[in-house]
């Protein structure tokens, strides 16, 4: 005795047992017993993919974007697809999305950072198509048997401040730029509470950007100090050797000479570090006191 199995719209039908691993869209032949038949449900499925505030993608620019966006994917209309699909996931939860975001999201999201760290924040934001296309391209094709059939960018919006790492330069450059760019083009939510702080916000930023200056300036000077030093030690050493080959005494003077003065200058280099690092924190003692007269 035997039965035919027919497959509805949208669906395939996998019959493994005897005659081995057999894949259907239309009609199969199963035998009780000697058969177990499979329905593979092939219907577009969306996965919804929310990266914001300390989530946030980090852009080119170092601004942080809060994303959102939707996957709709399926399994492939081809049997040796749905043979992968048969074999590698759990055919009895390939409806549910919270299965499905479990294996696809994390590498979905992978890209999607990968593609934002190419564009500025203002190019991201109007250019959703490009990021979607670049997003697409970077995913691929190899989906264990699953097609990857669009991506929607449903929201593209500037991360708050408060989500930016006080301790990360580069996110705190971002920070700064996304700050002139709030003043300069605020939301229609964000217009009115701009308006009233711009004064102090302008202010914040000047102090964050004086910061980021003296901290840039005090790393250039010590390079140099560095790269300088490590010059005339290699020289000191080449001209040692030199005029100890030829028994002449009063070169290593001139050089010991010469070293001092750099010591000299280095001193005078390291105090205007430490100036430097002090104005930094002076102008962080004045942001946080802004800060705290701010608060209610």
């Amino acid at each position: 005795m035997f039965l035919f199995k027919k497959a509805q719209t949208k669906q395939a039908l996998v019959r493994v047992g005897a005659g081995g691993t057999v894949v259907s869209f239309g009609q199969i032949q199963v035998v009780p017993f000697f058969h177990h038949l499979t329905i593979i449900d092939l219907s577009l499925l969306h996965l919804s993919l929310h990266l914001s505030e300390s989530q946030a993608i980090l852009c080119k620019d170092f601004i942080k974007a809060d994303v959102k966006v939707v996957f709709d994917i399926k399994v492939g209309a081809n049997p040796s697809y749905i043979q992968n699909v048969f074999h590698s996931f759990d055919t009895d939860q390939l409806t549910d999305p919270t299965y499905l975001a479990q294996w696809f999201l994390p590498h979905f999201e992978h890209a999607l950072r990968v593609v934002g760290q190419t564009m500025n924040f203002e190019d991201l934001r109007s250019q959703p198509d490009k990021l979607r296309d670049m997003t697409l391209e970077v995913i691929g094709k190899d989906l264990s048997g699953f097609e990857l059939e669009d991506m929607l960018v449903e929201s593209i919006e500037r991360t708050s401040f408060d989500f930016y790492n006080e301790d990360d330069y580069l996110e705190q450059q971002g920070k700064a730029k996304a700050g002139r760019l709030a003043m300069k083009v605020p939301s229609k939510e964000e217009s009115t509470v701009v308006g009233e702080l711009d004064p102090l916000l302008h202010k914040n930023l000047m102090a964050e950007e004086a910061k980021q200056a003296f901290e840039l300036e005090s790393v250039k000077i010590e390079i140099k100090q560095q790269l300088e030093i490590a010059r005339l030690e290699a020289e000191k050493q080449v001209e040692l050797a030199k005029y100890t080959a030829k028994a002449e005494q009063n070169k290593p003077d001139d050089i010991d000479l010469e070293l001092k003065k750099v010591r000299a200058q280095a001193q005078q280099e390291k105090q205007k570090i430490d100036q430097l690092q002090k104005e930094a924190e002076r102008i962080k003692s004045e942001k946080k006191n802004d800060e705290n007269n701010l608060k209610p």
